[in-house]
């Protein structure tokens, strides 16, 4: 449950980050191309991420560390997109994007949690089925309670509550224990 928490959560913050943040700068005052970059550079950054962050997870017995500086990447971002999101946008807009860290961790943790090939297949299928339903959530809710409040607090409120779940979800996934371990195990037909 772990690693679906983790992979739905990072999915979620994603979504809402992807749909939501070029209107979020257009109110604040940027043009619509200033937003848009805003938009791509938050994109870009899942590259090396996705390159990087499973190199140093798999040399790690409890890669949970890495996790809590990727959400201090997500709440000091989110911070400054809150309180000053026309002022050192480009800052914000990092520090968010840095905080999908947590997607290619998840990614690699299945394997790294798992001995077979068919526990891989169901940590993955679980994971990811049950997470990406969860992350579908993301940018509605943050949308509703924008319309429904009249301002962006509600809507970064939730995503902090998802953040403390992502945080959770981490904290189980990344112990050095394997999925064939636990109850309710998994084994080879």
């Amino acid at each position: 449950m772990g690693l679906t928490l983790m992979f739905g959560c990072t999915s979620l913050q994603t979504y809402a980050m992807f749909a939501w943040l070029p209107q979020m700068l257009t109110e604040a005052g940027l043009s619509a191309a200033e937003a848009g970059s805003m938009l791509a550079l938050f994109g870009i950054l899942g590259l090396p991420l996705s390159l990087m962050v499973p190199i140093f997870a798999a040399r790690m017995r409890n890669p949970f560390p890495v996790v809590g500086v990727f959400l201090s990447c997500f709440i000091a971002g989110y911070t400054g997109l809150l309180l000053v999101p026309a002022e050192m946008t480009w800052l914000w807009v990092v520090l968010v994007g840095l905080g999908p860290g947590t997607f290619p961790l998840a990614l690699v943790l299945i394997n790294l949690r798992t001995r077979t090939h068919v526990g891989a297949g169901a940590l993955s299928g679980f994971g990811q089925g049950v997470g990406y339903a969860l992350a579908c959530s993301g940018p509605l809710l943050f949308g509703i309670l924008e319309a429904e409040t009249g301002s962006w607090e509600a809507s970064f409120a939730f995503l902090g509550a998802t953040l403390v779940l992502l945080g959770g979800g981490a904290f189980i996934a990344c112990r050095p224990v394997m999925l064939e371990d636990g109850p309710g195990v998994v084994r080879e037909a």
